[in-house]
C-alpha cells in the first residue's frame, strides 16, 4: 500500500506559559432544523479546545482545528443544528481551565472535544466532569478512567501489542526505549516493559531526556552501548529525534520504530527517514467514500493541512459527538449515548463497544523511497486494555 508523504508538521508538543487573554471564536454551523434527537431547541453546542496561539504545540492545533470543521462540514446531514465554540488553550493548563469553564458555563456546551497538552487536557477535563459535560480527546494519550471523558485516539497497548507480534516475526529480543521526561511517554514505557516480558523480549535501556531536548548525540551514545535488535521511540519531541537519528551512521544502522511519528511528518523530517517504521491506525490512500470525504472536507477547511492520524483521530471525535447527540438530547444523554456509538471514520469503523475508547484496527508502516510508507503489518481490533 503506498502512501503519498506529507508537507506538514504534527506532534511537537511542550507548552512554554503564555499571558495572553482569552481568544474565543463562535462559529456556527446550520444542518436541517428538524430538531430530531437534539438538544432543547433542535440545537447541539459543540465546544471544541487546542493550541491556536503561536507556539511549539500550535501546529497540532493547527491540524485539529481543520478536521473539527471538518467534521461539522460533514455533519451538517444529521438532523442537528450545531453550534461550535472554537477556545484557544495558548498551551497552558490556567488558560486550559480558564476557557472550558466559560464554555460550560457560559456557552453551555453539551460536549467539549479537544487536542491538548497533556496537563492542559487534565485541567479542562476537571472541569467538564464537574460539569457533567462529555469530554472527547481526538488524540493519542494516556489512560484516564474519568466518567466523562472518552478518547478516540490508541492508548498504549494499542501500539504496544501489534509492534511486538510484528518484531516477533523479525525475530527481535532485545529493545531499547526512547522517550522523554514526560507523562505520556513514561506510560508508554512501563507498559513496553511488561509487554515485552510476558511476549519473551526485553526493554535493556532507556533514555527519557527531557521535554525540548536538540542534542541528541549523547542519547545515541547510549543506544549504541546497549546493542539492541531495535530502537523504539514514543515522544514528545519525534521530529528532532529523528531527524538526527536519521542521519546519524551509529542509529542508521539499526532497526527503528516509532509509535508517534505521524504520516504527516515525513517530510519535515526529510528524505533520510527511508526505513523508519511506525504504528499507526490511519494511512491516506485507504480507499472508501469516508476517506475520500474526510480529505475533502479537510481541504476545504485548509489545503494546507494534510490528512494524517493526528487529523482523523479528532475528526472521529467530532462525528462521535454528533452521533451521540442524534440518540438523545442534552449532556446526560450524549453521555449516556457515546458508549454506544459507532461511526465510520476515514480509517475504518469506530466503535467504543460500551466503553470509552474504541477497539481499532494498528499497521504498522515502512518509509520507503519518496517518503511513502508501505504497511507491513496489520493486526485488526486491538482492543483497549485500560483497566477501567
Amino acid at each position: 500500500m503506498k502512501i503519498r508523504p506529507s508537507a506538514l508538521r504534527a506532534y511537537a508538543r511542550p507548552a512554554s506559559v503564555a499571558a495572553a487573554a482569552l481568544l474565543m471564536v463562535a462559529l456556527a454551523a446550520c444542518g436541517s432544523t428538524s430538531g430530531s434527537g437534539a438538544t432543547s431547541g433542535g440545537t447541539l453546542k459543540i465546544g471544541f479546545v487546542t493550541t491556536l496561539s503561536k507556539s511549539s504545540f500550535s501546529d497540532v492545533g493547527e491540524q485539529a482545528k481543520a478536521a473539527f470543521e471538518a467534521g461539522i462540514a460533514n455533519s451538517k446531514s444529521s438532523g442537528l443544528t450545531i453550534q461550535t465554540y472554537e477556545q484557544d488553550d495558548q498551551g497552558n493548563p490556567q488558560q486550559a481551565t480558564q476557557v472550558c469553564q466559560q464554555l460550560v458555563q457560559q456557552s453551555h456546551v453539551d460536549v467539549i472535544v479537544a487536542v491538548m497538552l497533556t496537563p492542559n487536557k487534565n485541567a479542562c477535563n476537571v472541569i467538564a466532569q464537574q460539569a457533567n459535560v462529555a469530554f472527547v480527546a481526538g488524540q493519542q494519550s494516556a489512560v484516564n478512567c474519568g466518567p466523562t471523558y472518552f478518547q478516540t485516539g490508541w492508548v498504549p497497548n494499542q501500539v504496544i501489542e501489534p509492534t511486538l507480534k510484528y518484531l516477533a516475526t523479525k525475530n527481535a529480543k532485545t529493545i531499547y526505549y526512547v522517550g522523554n521526561n514526560y507523562a505520556f511517554d513514561q506510560e508508554i514505557l512501563k507498559n513496553l516493559q511488561s509487554a515485552a516480558t510476558a511476549a519473551g523480549m526485553q526493554v535493556v535501556g532507556n533514555s527519557m531526556p527531557p521535554v525540548g531536548t536538540t542534542a541528541w548525540a549523547p542519547i545515541f551514545d547510549q543506544v549504541v552501548a546497549a546493542h539492541p535488535d531495535v530502537v523504539i521511540d514514543g515522544m514528545v519531541d519525534t521530529i528532532a529525534y529523528q531527524k538526527q537519528a536519521s542521519t546519524d551512521p551509529r542509529m542508521e544502522a539499526l532497526r527503528r520504530l516509532s509509535f508517534t511519528t505521524d504520516e504527516g511528518q515525513l517530510h519535515v523530517i526529510g528524505a533520510s527517514v527511508k526505513g523508519l517504521e511506525y504504528v499507526t491506525q490511519y494511512l491516506s490512500t485507504q480507499t472508501g467514500p469516508a476517506n475520500e470525504s474526510f480529505k475533502a472536507a479537510l481541504a476545504a477547511a485548509n489545503k494546507s493541512v494534510f490528512p494524517s492520524l493526528a487529523s482523523v483521530n479528532l475528526y472521529n471525535a467530532t462525528l462521535a459527538a454528533v452521533a451521540a447527540a442524534k440518540q438523545g438530547s442534552g449532556s446526560a444523554d450524549i453521555l449516556k449515548n457515546l458508549p454506544r456509538v459507532s461511526i465510520t471514520g476515514p480509517g475504518g469503523n469506530v466503535a467504543f463497544g460500551g466503553g470509552h475508547n474504541p477497539v481499532m484496527t494498528s499497521y504498522v508502516a515502512v518509509v520507503g523511497d519518496e517518503l511513502a510508507p508501505s504497511v507491513e503489518y496489520t493486526q485488526n481490533d486491538v482492543a483497549p486494555r485500560t483497566g477501567c
